[in-house]
């Protein structure tokens, strides 16, 4: 059967396709039965190919295109060549097999949309807005088991905006930072959500990367004198690394450079701009072991938490990095 879930809330989207994953059965060979493919560079034969062959060890076997609809924005049906192969391949193929094409926003004009729309099931993901989105993020953060006030969540949406990959990382970082408290206050996210302070952040992380150990501790200083913590600087940390990891990965996917805050979820062109280069001077299995070392310290800090100093910690942190360079 043909899937098509397409439109600008890429969180809602990527769950939608997870459950309808999740549906199929086994999760693990679900996955071994799965192929990715961006249409820029597959090959439709190929593609046809895959979609008719049995599924190995499972109930079903899913092949994923991304970016097949944007390609025929603003063309006609005559344009298709041997994309328009797909519409009886959508009505034909064995009923173990799905074909599931993923998108962001495409208009109702779209020639490939209205054929294929035809031919299965299709779902548009609209952003949410107003009392939606506010419902949603309260939900997001009483499933992490603390609840969130009107004006700190008025300043949380002010600043993700409906971007729910950005508010769900924000609200999991608050969720965390206040796991004691179990309410979020605007305080909390005056603290925390901040580009002025992620610039900072930045900085400091730039420079434990780049090896500058005298200039990394300086700058956390200037950190601590703002409020940040050496605790909240190890999960700020362990995030940005896997930030960067993600990045790694869209990267060798050869994801397109304008979906990685989709992905990323984020609406700061400084943040991605940031993660890339910082991406830039690293492998993967650098990254990695550098994130194997933050966890590992997090988990040593949980443990013990009257055994570091704020300085020491830090310093501790500092010297762990640098090794890892």
């Amino acid at each position: 059967m043909l899937y098509i879930f397409f439109g600008e809330d890429y969180y809602s989207r990527h769950a939608a396709f997870k459950d309808f994953q999740t549906s199929l059965g086994d999760e693990e060979f679900i996955n071994m039965n799965t192929t990715f493919l961006n249409a820029n560079e597959a090959n439709v034969n190929e593609v046809l190919a895959m979609i008719g062959t049995v599924p190995f060890l499972a109930s079903s076997r899913v092949v994923v295109i991304e970016g097949l609809l944007s390609m025929f924005e603003g063309s006609k049906k005559s344009e298709f060549g041997q994309w328009g192969q797909l519409e009886n391949v959508a009505r034909t193929m064995p009923d173990t097999n799905h074909l599931v094409l993923l998108d962001g926003k495409i208009r109702p004009s779209n020639p490939m949309l209205k054929v294929l729309g035809k031919a299965g099931y299709s779902k548009e993901f609209i952003p949410l807005k107003g009392s939606s989105l506010r419902a949603w993020a309260i939900r997001a953060a009483k499933s992490r088991g603390v609840l969130i006030e009107d004006d700190a969540l008025s300043l949380l949406i002010d600043n993700c905006g409906n971007n729910l990959l950005s508010l769900e990382s924000e609200i999991e970082k608050l969720s965390l930072y206040k796991h004691h408290d179990k309410i979020i206050d605007l305080a909390s996210v005056k603290l925390n959500v901040n580009y002025e302070r992620d610039e900072n952040i930045f900085r400091v992380i730039d420079q434990i990367f780049s090896g500058n150990y005298n200039s990394a501790r300086l700058s956390f200083q200037h950190l601590l004198d703002g409020g940040v913590d050496s605790i909240e600087f190890i999960l700020l940390l362990a995030s940005q690394l896997r930030r960067l990891i993600l990045v790694k990965d869209l990267v060798d996917r050869k994801i397109p450079r304008e979906q990685f805050k989709s992905y990323l979820g984020t609406r700061s062109d400084f943040a991605v701009n940031k993660s890339v280069d910082q991406s830039r001077s690293f492998s993967m299995k650098q990254l990695i072991r550098m994130h194997t070392q933050v966890v590992n310290l997090d988990l040593e800090v949980r443990a013990e938490p009257d055994k570091y100093s704020q300085g020491s910690l830090i310093d501790l942190l500092l010297l762990r990095m640098v090794s890892e360079k």
